[in-house]
């Protein structure tokens, strides 16, 4: 099952697609035993919010972790043989340089919405 969080809006298709693509790679291979795959920002740091995950092994580690009153991901994570998915295999991707552009307040709002302009202007007006 997928798991995105809803404030990134530069996710992708193509990204999913990668990632669906790597996580049957990985199953039919000797990295079979993996749990979930998650994507990494630029920055290094994994984003399990925007993820795959193997519905049979994780929803019970995450029914137990709900029911001992833990929330955090991060936690999840702990429990789960990852796969994650380097910045550098992603790349590629066309305007990867956003996918992980979160949006927690207005002025990264504001931000967002300028991206997306100049995303959407023709190419002969984003001189690069």
């Amino acid at each position: 099952m997928a798991v995105l969080a809803c404030d990134l809006p530069f996710v992708t298709g193509e990204l999913m697609t990668r990632m669906v693509d790597i996580l049957r790679h990985c199953l039919d291979s000797e990295m079979n035993h993996i749990d979930a795959i998650f994507a990494e920002q630029p920055d290094g740091r994994n984003q399990p919010l925007c993820g795959l995950y193997r519905r049979d092994p994780c929803l019970p580690k995450v029914e137990t972790m709900l029911s001992d009153g833990e929330w955090r991901i991060q936690r999840l994570r702990e429990r789960l043989q990852v796969r994650v998915i380097g910045f550098s295999e992603i790349k590629d991707i066309q305007g990867s340089e956003f996918l992980f552009l979160n949006l927690n307040t207005p002025e990264e709002y504001r931000a967002a919405v300028e991206i997306e302009k100049m995303r959407l202007r023709p190419a002969f007006l984003n001189p690069r």
